[in-house]
């Protein structure tokens, strides 16, 4: 499964979920700016709460041998703190916000980890939340538009989809180098002075 594979995953379930409103994947300062995509293809309509923000910075870690990675993952749950998409006041304390978000976060979770186990013959036995762990967090009065927020990390186990590729003596001489490389010689010092 490739990050954007993963990414559309999640794209699909934040459709899906009755209490959604949108999806980005992005960088975290995104969230300031109205973001065209397939939840407002035309840009006009601006970002509708509450949404799913799957943090840009993914790290991971795979292994050659067995060709597996994990990829650690943030999604973000957020909505607008103590109103609503049409500026309206909302009565719920900030506790209950939080609370609501963290059950819908949960509740995409599960579904992830459900479909990642559907997925698992196709790309090599997924496990979207591995062993169903994740930790979670609360944070509220951010950004422009003054946000509050539930937080899930998780590791994704995934294979790595990666065409291959190999390298042969003949592609190395076609670029003007012998193979073991040059021990003393540094080739990207190696230009023609001047041209």
């Amino acid at each position: 499964m490739t990050i954007v594979a993963l990414s559309n995953l999640f794209n699909l379930l934040t459709q899906l979920h009755p209490d959604l409103k949108g999806y980005h994947f992005g960088w975290r300062s995104d969230v300031n700016r109205s973001v065209q995509n397939n939840f407002d293809p035309e840009n006009q309509v601006g970002n509708l709460y509450p949404r799913v923000h799957c943090q840009a910075a993914l790290t991971g870690e795979a292994t050659l041998e067995d060709a597996g990675e994990q990829i650690d993952v943030t999604l973000y749950f957020d909505d607008l703190l103590h109103y609503g998409n049409d500026g309206q006041t909302l009565t719920d304390t900030s506790l209950e916000q939080w609370n609501k978000l963290k059950t819908t976060g949960i509740q995409f979770l599960k579904a992830a980890s459900k479909l990642g186990m559907k997925l698992a013959p196709v790309n090599g036995g997924a496990q979207l939340v591995n062993k169903g762990r994740f930790r979670w967090g609360l944070d509220s009065n951010l950004y422009a538009d003054r946000l509050i927020t539930c937080y899930f990390r998780f590791t994704v186990f995934v294979k790595i989809e990666c065409p291959a590729w190999t390298v042969t003596d003949e592609m190395i001489a076609s670029v003007g180098y012998n193979y073991p490389p040059a021990a003393n010689e540094d080739y990207e010092n190696t230009y023609e002075q001047g041209a």
